[in-house]
């Protein structure tokens, strides 16, 4: 009876042991399966990683509620390219002028207008025709540049007036031999030479813009120049960020765009315009005291 009860002992245990192995066994087993997962996000962590420039967030940023003194500075690199890009550009043109004699048919149909005597198509109300807005019994109050502005050997006529805040564009279309209105620069424009305006925007800080208009009338941005004042958070004193913007849809952006991607650039979109943050000394390098000082001939 004795030697019964040893053996049954003998087996509960030889039991217990491969039960406990088998469990054993399997922990391990699925500590191994989650060991090897982990590893595998690491390493696709770090290809992810690798692949974006290091400290680089959200390369583009919508939310105006952005605090703009957060914003990263460009990179030496990147703003050397500012600069090559803002150099390049001729913000003045010329501005040359024309024989009157050879081209006093071009400023009989310009007087036609504004006399009143004859109507023109205004581009800008869907090719509709539309009477003179000018006041003949005071052309005088006006100032006028006669030229060929876009080089295609017909002189285009511009009106200022109401100070000079206010230019219109005509042109001569020979093929419906009307006088139209190709654009109307508001108040905030002014004229540089040639197809070459700038203009100022206030609001939340001052923003300058260059840009051309074509024959067509179509504005084409080249560059824009912000800046603004913002409170301090450490020195609890007034301060300034500044910065530098293309277009959306500029050649001037996708000449540095590949290169603002590649250096990890913070750039803030408002309003199609990316812009990107700047020193004062590099904003003052680049931005033309040509945009300035036209600005401050007009106030």
């Amino acid at each position: 009876m004795k030697v019964k009860k040893q053996v049954l002992i003998f087996l509960v245990s030889v039991l217990f042991l491969v039960i406990t192995t088998f469990v054993l066994h399997d922990k391990f087993k699925d500590k191994n399966v989650e060991g090897k997962e982990l590893l595998s996000n690491i390493t696709f962590i770090e290809e992810e990683s690798n692949s974006v420039p290091k400290n680089s967030p959200e390369s583009i940023i919508y939310n105006l509620e952005t605090k703009l003194q957060e914003l990263r500075y460009v990179s030496k690199k990147t703003y050397e390219k500012i600069a090559e890009i803002s150099s390049n550009i001729d913000f003045m043109g010329n501005f040359k002028a024309i024989n009157l004699e050879e081209n006093s048919f071009y400023r009989e149909q310009y007087l036609k207008v504004l006399k009143g005597e004859e109507s023109y198509i205004n581009r800008l109300e869907k090719e509709e025709y539309s009477e003179v807005e000018f006041d003949p019994q005071n052309m005088k109050k006006y100032t006028y540049r006669f030229f060929d502005m876009n080089g295609d050997g017909v002189p285009e006529l511009m009106v200022f007036g109401n100070m000079m805040r206010y230019i219109h564009i005509f042109s001569y279309d020979t093929k419906t031999n009307k006088v139209k209105l190709l654009d109307l620069e508001k108040a905030g424009s002014y004229f540089l030479g040639n197809n070459k305006m700038g203009a100022w925007r206030g609001g939340t800080g001052l923003t300058y813009e260059f840009y051309e208009v074509d024959e067509n009338g179509d504005r084409n941005s080249k560059i824009f120049f912000h800046s603004e004042g913002y409170l301090n958070d450490i020195t609890k004193e007034e301060d300034a960020i500044y910065m530098v913007g293309f277009g959306g849809d500029s050649e001037e952006i996708e000449n540095y765009e590949s290169l603002a991607k590649e250096m990890g650039e913070q750039l803030i979109n408002k309003d199609g315009i990316y812009f990107l943050r700047v020193s004062k000394e590099q904003y003052d390098q680049v931005t033309p005291r040509l945009l300035i000082n036209q600005n401050k001939e007009i106030e």
